[in-house]
């Protein structure tokens, strides 16, 4: 894994996204047909880049980062990126936009006055801005290359602590949109990611602008997981009957989860055992927590994006100097064991769940590879979301999966290397048909006690709070 990150960096400039001087370069537009640090299946064709880079620039010219007044996320491109990398072909990558971009609206109009380096911090949050945003950060990220503009406006900006919460927050989404410009290479889907954290809002503050006192404690994030799960200072801070359970997090928990997740420290030269160390945690809060003995499988939504954000924690180590890098490992997190708290901190059930997981569809574990199967199901999967998942579960079984991660904690054996496959199973036989994802909240028992879970065209309006 350690080798990957320096075959990138070492690579960075053999590739059409920098010059040597770190600036990206006027290209073709095509997304990067490989990256050492991402899955990227056999099987992509010339045709299949050349229908991405047309479908990425339709939809950043034509459409808004949010598709309704309520801040709910356009999603086309993930997809269209997620199942390019696995070997789509050109037609699979245009249903995969259309069925997308039908709910989606247009980018809306550049306003007055036009951002500059003076002037962009005063629309911070501003969803109408988001037309002059993408215009600037496209600008800035043509002119200046992309490592420059993400230390600048992330970190080092007068300005970078309110965006730096906007970048973070909105249920990672702005962090995973940068994350997938940096893997393929793409400038436009960065300046997108880069603008829409500009017009998020701020409410995740809560969880940063206090930072508590450092402890010379240091826990493994497993062990820490397992510590909010017990903590009886966070009894009653999230209710079943919370309407906007992520609210009340941050209204009544935000200092108390602040404090653990200062247990778990970033050294600057281990960022990238602590990011791996990450991507394991959110795969087990994923896969880990749904209930066995229980009828169907429920993955929780909001958890859901805690996986699919970790894929891009190494991506970024490549291009962020180690400061920022353990900053930025460790927000995500800190936003993790937010969002676990506000889903009612579920148990985790490692060895249960995921140990002795049966699949309902059979797969020869004997003779073949089973991923090949999964990845088939995976880009013809309607569902946004799945294909996204199963890639983060592939690249942990392919960077992760001989390594065992954190410390054992009481009941549970360590996240151990077929626990990625299994995710990958469960997650294909649990979103399909009419079932969708778990947006109740799993830790609690009303979720598992009939009450039946909201479709895919009822989001729960905690995406809304969490901005």
């Amino acid at each position: 894994f350690r080798q990957f990150a320096r075959t990138f960096k070492t690579n960075l400039n053999l590739r059409t996204m920098t010059t040597q001087n770190s600036k990206w370069a006027n290209n073709d537009g095509l997304p990067a047909p490989f990256h050492p640090q991402g899955i990227m299946s056999p099987g992509i064709t010339e045709e299949a880049r050349r229908k991405t880079a047309e479908l990425i620039k339709k939809n950043h010219y034509s459409y808004h980062c949010f598709f309704n007044d309520k801040g709910f996320h356009n999603h086309t491109i993930h997809h269209v990126l997620a199942a390019f990398s696995f070997g789509a072909p050109p037609a699979r990558l245009d249903e995969v936009f259309e069925d997308s971009a039908r709910s989606q609206r247009p980018i809306g109009p550049n306003l007055d006055p036009k951002l500059t380096r003076s002037n962009w911090h005063e629309h911070l949050g501003k969803k109408e801005f988001y037309h002059n945003f993408l215009d600037f950060f496209r600008g800035e990220v043509n002119e200046r290359g992309a490592e420059e503009v993400l230390v600048d406006y992330i970190f080092t900006n007068e300005h970078s602590s309110d965006y730096f919460i906007g970048f973070i927050g909105g249920i990672y989404h702005p962090f995973i949109h940068v994350g997938y410009g940096l893997e393929f290479s793409s400038p436009l889907v960065l300046a997108e990611g880069l603008a829409m954290a500009a017009v998020h809002g701020h409410t995740s503050g809560p969880l940063f602008n206090n930072p508590p006192k450092e402890s010379s404690t240091s826990l493994s994030a497993l062990a820490i997981v397992d510590r909010v799960y017990k903590d009886k200072e966070l009894d009653g801070k999230v209710t079943w009957t919370d309407e906007f359970k992520y609210q009340a997090m941050l209204d009544r928990a935000a200092p108390r989860i602040a404090e653990l997740a200062e247990l778990w420290k970033v050294p600057e030269d281990q960022v990238l055992d602590k990011a791996r160390e990450l991507m394991g945690i959110s795969m087990a809060l994923y896969a880990g927590t749904t209930r066995p003995g229980e009828k169907d499988v429920k993955l929780d939504f909001f958890l859901m994006h805690s996986l699919t954000s970790s894929l891009f924690l190494p991506i970024y180590l490549a291009h962020l100097p180690p400061k920022h890098a353990a900053k930025l490992v460790h927000a995500h997190f800190t936003m993790t064991l937010a969002i676990y708290v506000s889903r009612g901190r579920p148990r985790l059930h490692l060895s249960d769940n995921l140990s002795n997981y049966k699949p309902q569809l059979e797969y020869d574990f004997e003779k073949s590879n089973p991923w090949l199967r999964v990845i088939e199901r995976a880009i013809a999967h309607e569902d946004v979301h799945l294909v996204k998942a199963i890639r983060a579960l592939a690249h942990g079984d392919v960077g992760l999966a001989h390594r065992e991660s954190g410390d054992p904690i009481p009941g549970e054996e360590r996240i151990t290397n077929h626990y990625w496959l299994k995710s990958a199973l469960m997650s294909l036989d649990a979103i399909r048909g009419d079932k969708w994802w778990s947006q109740s909240a799993i830790g609690f028992d009303e979720t598992w006690n009939g009450h039946s879970d909201k479709g895919p065209n009822q989001i729960e309006t905690d995406i809304e709070y969490a901005q």
